[in-house]
């Protein structure tokens, strides 16, 4: 039976009474959305957080809170070590697996060189873990959107140094949705200024 609270489930969109093998098309399976965290990252990133700053822990309810807390603990080992990850896929059928750094991994809302430094890690710590298993993984990095110039330094070397196949970018960058940031305009349009010119 489902957990009510977790609603976990398996797909109505497949066939369950069959193993991945056996379920598995002749094309090659890839999942491209998922995630691991690196923990020497989150270690450095750790004490610099103010929670107030994340949108989506910040304006989580307390019913919110405790499912984020019990669903962290169910995929804890599936986001920090391979054999269990490698279980998985198999029992799904999945071929090749597209990992970047969980969402908590990504440190927009802290001192921007802090952020650079936990996302090197963070980068590093993805191709680490893909090369265990590099028939079966594909990486993508993060970088300090915060800062452009760090950004673009940092996009520099996941792209050419380490090889990743691109990185990963949130919707809100320290209290700012990308689509406003990057656009200079409100959702109200634009400012008076814009108008008169």
């Amino acid at each position: 039976m489902i957990d009510r609270k977790n609603r976990y489930g398996r797909t109505a969109a497949r066939i369950h009474d069959a193993d991945g093998v056996a379920r598995r098309p002749s094309s090659a399976t890839i999942d491209i959305h998922a995630h691991i965290v690196v923990p020497e990252a989150a270690k450095l990133a750790q004490p610099h957080i103010d929670i107030s700053r994340i949108p989506l822990a910040h304006f989580a309810d307390a019913a919110s809170k405790e499912i984020n807390a019990q669903q962290e603990n169910d995929v804890r080992e599936v986001m920090t070590t391979i054999d269990r990850r490698l279980f998985d896929l198999d029992r799904m059928g999945i071929d090749i697996q597209v990992v970047a750094p969980a969402p908590a991994s990504v440190y927009y809302s802290i001192d921007p060189k802090i952020a650079e430094a936990a996302h090197r890690l963070a980068n590093d710590g993805v191709v680490e873990y893909c090369s265990r298993k590099p028939d079966r993984f594909v990486g993508l990095g993060v970088v300090t959107l915060q800062e452009p110039e760090i950004a673009v330094r940092e996009l520099d070397y996941v792209m050419t140094e380490l090889k990743l196949k691109g990185v990963e970018i949130l919707t809100n960058v320290d209290g700012q949705e990308l689509s406003i940031r990057n656009s200079g305009r409100s959702l109200q349009g634009p400012s008076s200024s814009e108008r008169s010119s």
